[in-house]
């Protein structure tokens, strides 16, 4: 659980995170009905550290937005997980929820 202190109130989100020496995203149903639960993914451990932020309805519509539906997947469907190393345009698509020190109180206040 990850918490700061808000301008009214003590905000606190339930983490999920998600490790990798390299580059490794993916979707797993079984968070998908954690009230407030932000997806963090942690890449190059090692070296040059990339911490991507998300919930998980953004997690699951970034398996739709590449040429294939990965949310259409065998994997997906049936086994309720999805996890690839990232294509281009599925790196292009994270940015948006590329973490900074700056970001991070913005992020854990959204829903």
């Amino acid at each position: 659980v990850a918490y700061y202190q808000g301008e009214d109130r003590l905000i606190a989100r339930p983490l999920q995170l998600k490790v990798a020496e390299s580059s490794r995203w993916g979707v797993y149903e079984k968070y998908k009905h954690i009230p407030g639960l932000l997806m963090v993914y942690i890449w190059n451990v090692r070296s040059n550290v990339q911490i991507y932020a998300m919930n998980y309805t953004q997690a699951e519509h970034l398996l739709s937005t590449g040429k294939k539906d990965h949310a259409q997947t065998d994997s997906y469907m049936n086994k309720g997980a999805y996890h690839t190393v990232p294509s281009k345009k599925l790196l292009e698509d994270l940015q948006q929820y590329l973490m900074t020190k700056d970001k991070w109180k913005e992020r854990l206040a959204q829903p």
